[in-house]
Parts: C-alpha cells; structure tokens; sequence
C-alpha cells in the first residue's frame, strides 16, 4: 500500500483562499498537512485572540478538506474550553472531523502567553492507515515518539512553527533534523512528515525547514535556499515496506 503526502509550508497569515489553496496543492493526495498556528493574522497581539474564530477556522477546514478530496491534517487552532486555551490539530476526512490532538510539551513563551497542556497522545486511522500527531516542541521529547509509538501509527504528521535563526549553519540544520525527527522516526518505527510555516508569527521571523522522514533515512527536505519560500513537499510512502523494516527490526532483536 502507497500512500500520496503533501506538506503545504504556508505563509502564517491566517489568510485561507480555497481555490488558491486548491490550485497550488492540487488533488490526488491521501495526505495534506498544514503548519502550526496557520490561522494566526499578521496583526494578532497573541494566539489567544484567534479562540473566538474556533468554529470558523474548522469549517474552512472542512472545506478544504473536500475541496481537495483529502485527509487534511490541519495544522493547528486555538481552542477554549473551561476557561483553558490549547494549541489543537484537528484531522478531518473529505469534510468530516476525524479527531483532534491537544499539544502536550509548550515553548515556555506560549505556556506564558496562557496556553494549557494536553495530556494524551493520540492515533486515528484512516483508509487503514495510522495517524499519530506531534505539534512543534513536543519532537524535542523523545517520550513523545515512545508514547506514540505503543498506540502503533504508520505516519507521524508535525505541524511546527520554526524560528529564523541568523546564525544558523547547515549543519546546525541538518542535526536538529536528525536528532529530533529521524531519531524519532527510528524510536517509533513510522514516517514522520514536518510541515513548517513561512513568513512570520506574532512578530517572529520563521523559517520553512518542512521533511519527511523514514527510519531508514531524510527523504526529502526543503533546500536551504527555499526556507523562505511558500511551497508544497510532496512524496509517495510505501507502507508495505515500513512493515518491512518492522519485522526486520524484530528479528534483529531476537
């Protein structure tokens, strides 16, 4: 079984034009990621502001998710409820709202500006294949991927936020990518797909590092030149030869 992904590293400007969208993404994808925080305005003060747009955010969700005849993984949203605020991924299926994951490890400057924890990892399958979600930092634990990998996903989709660093090398790069999602692809024997935004956040210049990656390696990657750039990574992922390296993993250890 293959499975079609598309990664959309969109501008972070809260600005959702389906046909545009439609039109740069195109169909015929089982997979669409979106980045984090993808409803944020330019002009917003703090994530907090867009609570009140939940509803709204999810339809155009919804939307899209028709429109383009895919599962979206939907970057994620800030909801409300019981007086807390969480950065949420919500999954949806041609229209229909599969499930939602509630970020479980926060930059200390987002838990500042009132964002609550989640507590629970969670799985969805769809057309017989298992999702896991990540959200940004929680990549920087590998509990997160241990966690994960008992509920035993196929794909993990992490929607990130990535800060521009003016100092950063290549090679700086190049082990964040390593340690935190080849590492985590290897901990937890799943693709892993980071779908990164451009542009800027809440005054913070970002920087568009989206990949995928299988335990046995980077598979693609934004060139270094394109970080700045809005565009889709795309790459077709053969499920029936991760369940070959599964078995082969077992019978290393055995």
């Amino acid at each position: 079984m293959r499975i079609k992904v598309a990664l959309f590293q969109k501008a972070s400007d809260g600005i959702f034009d389906p046909d545009k969208i439609e039109k740069t993404i195109g169909r015929g994808f089982d997979f669409v990621c979106l980045p984090e925080y993808c409803f944020i305005p330019l002009e917003a003060k703090s994530q907090l502001d867009t609570a009140k747009n939940l509803e709204k955010n999810l339809a155009t969700l919804s939307v899209l998710s028709i429109r383009l005849n895919t599962a979206l993984i939907g970057g994620s949203v800030v909801e409300k409820e019981n007086g807390r605020f969480y950065n949420v991924c919500n999954i949806l299926d041609r229209g229909q709202l599969v499930g939602k994951y509630r970020k479980v490890n926060l930059y200390r400057r987002e838990a500042g500006k009132g964002i609550s924890t989640g507590n629970r990892y969670e799985v969805f399958e769809i057309g017989g294949v298992r999702v896991g979600l990540l959200i940004c930092a929680d990549v920087l634990f590998p509990e997160s991927y241990r966690k994960l990998a008992e509920l035993k996903p196929d794909i993990i989709f992490v929607p990130t936020t990535s800060p521009y660093r003016a100092d950063d090398s290549a090679e700086a790069k190049e082990k964040r990518d390593l340690d935190y999602f080849l590492a985590g692809a290897k901990t937890a024997s799943v693709y892993v797909a980071k779908c990164c935004a451009v542009g800027s956040l809440l005054g913070g210049r970002l920087q568009g590092r989206s990949l995928i990656a299988a335990p046995w390696g980077i598979l693609k990657r934004v060139p270094f030149q394109d970080e700045d750039k809005e565009l889709v990574l795309t790459a077709e992922l053969d499920l029936e030869e991760l369940r070959n390296y599964r078995r082969s993993e077992v019978r290393d250890k055995i």
